[in-house]
């Protein structure tokens, strides 16, 4: 029994009792479930940082919110589809696959918080709430500035996002979805000088401070943002269960997914610096910028059962995307088009089996429109092969 104490009196409030720690769920991208672990661990620790998750195989730069040497290559994060690129700065980026979904039987808020540094502060928050059993509303912002040791290494970046997940009371129909919108800025110095350099390994006490060690770029920074929309909804055509255990036997589903994502990124460089560059363009363009958008929309048909030892899965996309740069190097063909645009249809099938103790995960896809793209383009290198070999 507890009590609240309010303008019109104490109101008491009995507590069940039954809430356990595990009720506050938590699902991944994939599925997985997990809950909100509040225990003290070394593994916390390790998780610590702007990222909350183990810097293993990543060898950070001195300051928090720059990007990362990665010191491993995972093969689960290949795309068929094209993407902006400038993957180093996409180390603070949350794609589709790290937005979670919660079920918590009470408001449930999370907060991290650690000091930048030199100046700065790290915020994170989550707010998670069930409007009913079935339905889930969270919230998530993270927030970094930081200043860092030497000049031109301010790094400040804010992530925004919002889940939600439906469920019918009988489970036949199931919706998810996200919205984010992100930006992450980083000053950039281009390193330190070759006189800076050898002050600061010879240990002059003039340059033990590394606030006073020259850069080779004083004005220069980079920014990436990006703002994406992802809804997944699907319906059970069928769904038996087995009577010994009451659990899903087989089903069969029909689902849609649409993903639409924009992505720009700007290098901007108010003065310029033709020793570290080299030559200047003679359009003396000092901002360049890019930007990407890609909408794709799958329909797709699952069938789970003991018969296929898992999930199977066959899937159509229908993509659209876009391709823009601000300015075009000046060379001498005749390219004028700063826009590659086009769609694509693809098909192909998803299978998770599981065999004792052994996992597969199989995903296969083609696409007859790139396929063409590329015969036609075989087809147009090996034609000017011959021309040039007869010239």
């Amino acid at each position: 029994m507890d009590s609240i104490n309010s303008s019109t009196g104490s109101v008491n409030v009995k507590l069940s009792g039954k809430t356990k720690y595990t009720d506050y769920k938590v699902f991944s991208f994939k599925g997985d479930t997990t809950y909100i672990d509040t225990t003290l661990s070394i593994q916390k620790e390790f998780k610590f940082n702007f990222l909350r998750k183990d810097h293993f195989e990543l060898l950070g730069f001195h300051n928090q919110g720059q990007t990362f040497t990665n010191l491993g290559y995972d093969f689960q994060t290949i795309s068929a589809l094209p993407d902006i690129g400038v993957r180093g700065k996409h180390f603070n980026y949350l794609s589709t696959e790290d937005i979670n979904y919660y079920e918590v039987p009470t408001p449930t808020t999370e907060i991290l918080y650690r000091t930048g540094l030199q100046q700065g502060q790290v915020l994170e928050t989550l707010f998670s709430l069930n409007f009913s059993k079935r339905m889930n509303v969270s919230l998530f912002y993270r927030g970094i500035r930081s200043l860092g040791a030497y000049r031109r290494s301010l790094a400040s970046s804010g992530n925004f996002s919002t889940s939600f997940h439906y469920t019918t009371k009988k489970n036949r129909y199931s919706l998810r979805g996200h919205i984010t919108s992100q930006d992450i800025l980083n000053q950039e110095s281009g390193g330190l000088q070759e006189a800076s350099l050898n002050s600061f390994t010879n240990k002059d006490p003039d340059f033990e401070d590394r606030g006073r060690l020259d850069v080779n770029l004083n004005d220069s920074e980079s920014l990436l943002e990006g703002s994406r929309y992802y809804f997944e909804h699907d319906f059970k055509l069928l769904s038996k269960k087995d009577s010994t255990t009451q659990k899903d036997f087989s089903n069969l589903k029909i689902g849609h997914i649409l993903n639409s994502e924009t992505k720009t990124y700007d290098f901007t460089q108010r003065t310029r610096t033709p020793s570290f560059f080299g030559e200047i363009n003679a359009t003396d363009a000092t901002n360049e910028g890019v930007e990407n958008t890609i909408t794709n929309n799958q329909f797709f048909l699952e069938f789970n059962s003991k018969y296929v030892l898992g999930k199977f899965k066959v899937k159509t996309d229908l993509t659209s995307y876009s391709y823009r740069y601000d300015t075009i190097l000046n060379t001498n063909s005749t390219i004028t088009d700063i826009e590659l645009a086009g769609s694509a249809i693809s098909f192909g099938a998803d299978w998770k089996a599981k065999v004792k103790n052994f996992q597969l995960n199989a995903d296969a896809s083609i696409t007859p429109g790139i396929l063409t793209f590329l015969e036609v383009f075989l087809k147009e290198k090996q034609s000017t092969q011959k021309t040039a070999s007869f010239l």
